[in-house]
C-alpha cells in the first residue's frame, strides 16, 4: 500500500531531483557530525589521560619509585652485614690458626727440650763411661808397652850377645825370644780383655742409643714439618673454596639482582601497556558511543520525516521485544537477519491487525525516496 503511494513520486526524474537533495544534506550533515565526534573523541581520549590517569601514574611511579629505594637500601644493607660477619669470621679464622701455630710451636720447643735433655744424659753418661773406659785403656796401654818395651830390651841384649853366629844358640835364643814375645801377648790379652769388655759393651750402647735418639728426633722433626705443609695447604686450599664459594655467593647474588630489576621493569611495562590500553578502550568506547549517538539522531531525524509523510497509522518505529508477539514475522525480509531484543525496527501496517516488521537500515533505504514529496504534490 506504502509502496503504491509512492510510485507516483519516483515516476520522472524532476521529481527525484528534491529528495537526492535532502538526502546529499542529510548525508554531508552526518559526515560532518561523525568527524565531529571523531575530533571530540581524539579530545578526549587526549584528555583523559592527563585528567584521569597523569595523577595515578605519577602516584604509581612514586610508589614503585619508593619500592625501588627500599628494595636498594635493604640489599645495600644486606651486603654490609655479610661483608662484616665475612670479616669476623677471617678474624676468628687468624686468631684461630695463630693459636693453633702457638700450640704447634709449644709442642715443638717441648720435644726440642726432651731431646737435649736425652742428648745431654747420652752425653753426660759418655763422659763418665767413656773416660773410665779411656783411662783403662790408657793404664794397660801403659802397662804393656812398659812390660813389653823391658822385655824388648832384655830380648835385646841377649841378642847383642849371640847375633854374631849362626849358631845354635843364637837359634835357641830367637826361639826363646819368640817364645817369651807370645807369652807377654797371652798375658797382656788374659789381663786387659776383661777389663775391656764391659766398658766396650757399655760404649757401643751409648752410641747405638745416641744414633737412635738422633734418628728419632729427625724422623719426628721431619714428620711434624710435613704436617704443618699439610696444614698449611690444607688451609690454603680451604680458604681457596671459601673465596670461591664467596665469588659465586656474589655472582649469584649480582644476577639475582637484576632479574628483580629486569622483573620490575616488565611489570612496569606490563602496568603502562595496560593503562594505555585502558585508555584506549575508554576512547574508543566514547567514540563508538558518540558515532552511536550519532547514528541513532540520524535514524531518528529520519523517523520524523517517515511519520511526518506518512502518517503512524500506516508505519512506526518500535523495539523488536514490544512489538515481538503481534508481528508476522521474525526477521527481515530484505536482509534475513534475525531480530536481537536489542534491535529496532521499522513497522509497517499493511492491513487491520496485520503488520511487518523490518530492520531500522534496511527499511530506510527503502523510505529513503519517497520521505520528501515533490513540489507538485505538495501544493
Amino acid at each position: 500500500q506504502i509502496m503504491s503511494d509512492s510510485s507516483p513520486s519516483v515516476t520522472t526524474d524532476d521529481d527525484e531531483l528534491p529528495s537526492l537533495e535532502s538526502d546529499s544534506q542529510s548525508d554531508a550533515s552526518s559526515d560532518e557530525d561523525g568527524r565531529r565526534a571523531e575530533l571530540q573523541a581524539a579530545e578526549l581520549r587526549a584528555e583523559l589521560p592527563r585528567q584521569n590517569y597523569e595523577p595515578d601514574m605519577a602516584r604509581n611511579e612514586a610508589s614503585h619509585m619508593a619500592e625501588l629505594k627500599d628494595a636498594e637500601e635493604r640489599d645495600r644493607m644486606g651486603r654490609e652485614e655479610r661483608d662484616r660477619q665475612e670479616r669476623a669470621h677471617q678474624v676468628q679464622q687468624a686468631n684461630e690458626l695463630v693459636q693453633k701455630q702457638d700450640a704447634l710451636k709449644s709442642e715443638v720447643d717441648a720435644f726440642k727440650k726432651q731431646t737435649a735433655a736425652a742428648c745431654q744424659a747420652l752425653e753426660t753418661r759418655w763422659k763418665t763411661e767413656g773416660c773410665a773406659v779411656y783411662a783403662i785403656e790408657e793404664a794397660l796401654e801403659k802397662e804393656r808397652k812398659l812390660d813389653f818395651w823391658g822385655q824388648l830390651r832384655q830380648l835385646e841384649a841377649k841378642v847383642e850377645v849371640a847375633h854374631l853366629s849362626d849358631t845354635p844358640e843364637v837359634k835357641q835364643k830367637r826361639a826363646q825370644s819368640l817364645e817369651l814375645l807370645s807369652k807377654i801377648k797371652d798375658a797382656y790379652l788374659k789381663r786387659v780383655a776383661p777389663l775391656l769388655a764391659p766398658a766396650r759393651e757399655q760404649l757401643a750402647v751409648a752410641v747405638r742409643l745416641k744414633a737412635e735418639t738422633e734418628r728419632i728426633v729427625a724422623e719426628k722433626l721431619a714428620a711434624e714439618q710435613r704436617r704443618l705443609r699439610g696444614a698449611a695447604e690444607i688451609e690454603r686450599k680451604k680458604k681457596e673454596e671459601e673465596r670461591k664459594e664467596r665469588e659465586k655467593a656474589k655472582k649469584k647474588e649480582k644476577a639475582d639482582l637484576r632479574k628483580q630489576e629486569r622483573r620490575a621493569r616488565e611489570a612496569e611495562e606490563q602496568r603502562l601497556l595496560r593503562e594505555r590500553e585502558q585508555i584506549d578502550d575508554m576512547a574508543k568506547k566514547d567514540l563508538l558511543q558518540r558515532k552511536r549517538a550519532a547514528e541513532r539522531e540520524k535514524y531518528l531525524a529520519f523517523e520524523r520525516r517517515v511519520l511526518a509523510r506518512y502518517g503512524s497509522d500506516r508505519c512506526s518505529t518500535a523495539n523488536w521485544p514490544v512489538v515481538k508477539d503481534s508481528a508476522k514475522n521474525d526477521n527481515c525480509p530484505i536482509c534475513l537477519c534475525d531480530f536481537d531484543s536489542s534491535d529496532r525496527v521499522w513497522v509497517l501496517h499493511c492491513a487491520k491487525d496485520v503488520m511487518h516488521v523490518g530492520c531500522e537500515e534496511c527499511f530506510g533505504d527503502v523510505l529513503k525516496p519517497g520521505v520528501n514529496p515533490p513540489a507538485s504534490s505538495s501544493s
